[in-house]
């Protein structure tokens, strides 16, 4: 029996006379973007100022955009120069432990590893830091902007959720084959990190630095707002020698070579670079009662192998005495 009509027909009544749109759910968005979209939608909006929206809306993706394409210029040039290194880094979204499909897991406080990556935009390399719970003549950090921050991290994290989606790691030391297999073309490095890898900057820091920064000029800088910081040597407008900048810090509040560099002394008076750097975290930190209390609980529901059961009755409380002020939600979601 022939159909009543064509697909092709079919087709195109479907497409232009239905207002229907399919899609991925979004994730992640920008703040900005969505507020001001929301605001654009409101049908009592002023003109003027759904114009100022409109203004502010192309001015914040220009600046998203500059700082993109600031980005591909450093990669390229880093792949190309030897001379020149780009790093990218981020933190994956936390990885459960044990990673189980078991109903029980939704109520249950699960022990977190965390995964910080390091993107190498000169050899493609991913370097990954594992953990639960000075070479260079000038350093350039600069921040994307909010929102918009897609970076090479985020590629390797993909490959990992990919491959999270396939495996159910039920102590953390799993975490590292998979991911070390998530990438058959080029694998992951991957370092598990130590108690000693984990070393006190912000006590080093309070010591040498300021604490609030003003220019040269008297300008108070707004840290959060600041998108480019570079330290050692830097190159001033229309000049294509670097200046060396030691005990100061340039900052600009964007991603445009063409804007003024604030210059900022940082040292308190009668201090320099040189400060002593110490251990973070002088014992074991430890898990918190509650979350260990359900983890040593799976093990007695016969719900996790011998091994695992053995590792999280290894597992300690977090002790009386650690020094963990400023890490209360440490191992935390």
């Amino acid at each position: 029996m022939k159909p009543i009509v064509t697909y092709s027909f079919y087709k195109d009544i479907f497409f232009t006379e239905f207002n229907l749109g399919f899609g991925r759910p979004k994730s992640d968005t920008c703040l900005i973007c969505d507020r001001i979209a929301t605001c654009l939608l409101n049908p009592n909006v002023q003109d003027d100022e759904r114009d100022s929206l409109t203004r502010e809306k192309e001015l914040h993706l220009r600046k998203a955009e500059s700082a993109y394409k600031l980005l591909s210029e450093k990669s390229k040039l880093a792949k190309t120069n030897p001379k020149y290194d780009v790093f990218t880094f981020d933190f994956q979204q936390n990885l459960p432990c044990p990673n189980l499909s078991l109903s029980d897991i939704f109520y249950t406080r699960l022990l977190w590893t965390y995964n910080f990556g390091v993107h190498d935009c000169s050899s493609d390399d991913g370097i990954m830091h594992i953990w639960k719970m000075g070479i260079y003549k000038s350093v350039d950090h600069i921040f994307l902007q909010r929102g918009h921050t897609f970076l090479p991290n985020d590629r390797d994290f993909s490959s990992i959720e990919l491959r999270k989606r396939k495996e159910m790691p039920l102590i953390p030391k799993e975490w590292i084959k998979i991911i070390k297999e998530s990438r058959l073309s080029k694998p992951f490095i991957v370092k598990e990190m130590t108690q000693e890898d984990f070393q006190d900057f912000k006590k080093a820091s309070d010591e040498t630095i300021k604490s609030t920064w003003k220019s040269e000029t008297g300008e108070s800088i707004r840290y959060r707002d600041v998108m480019w910081f570079s330290y050692g040597q830097s190159e001033e407008i229309d000049e294509t020698k670097p200046t060396e900048h030691k005990g100061q810090v340039w900052c600009r509040y964007t991603c445009s070579p063409f804007e003024n560099w604030k210059k900022v002394p940082i040292f308190k008076r009668n201090q320099t670079a040189t400060a002593n750097v110490s251990l973070k975290y002088r014992q074991c930190l430890g898990v918190k009662a509650p979350k260990l209390r359900d983890l040593q609980a799976l093990g007695k529901k016969k719900v996790l192998p011998e091994y695992a059961v053995e590792f999280y009755n290894s597992l300690t409380v977090m002790g009386e005495g650690v020094d963990n002020e400023n890490d209360e939600d440490y191992d935390e979601q």
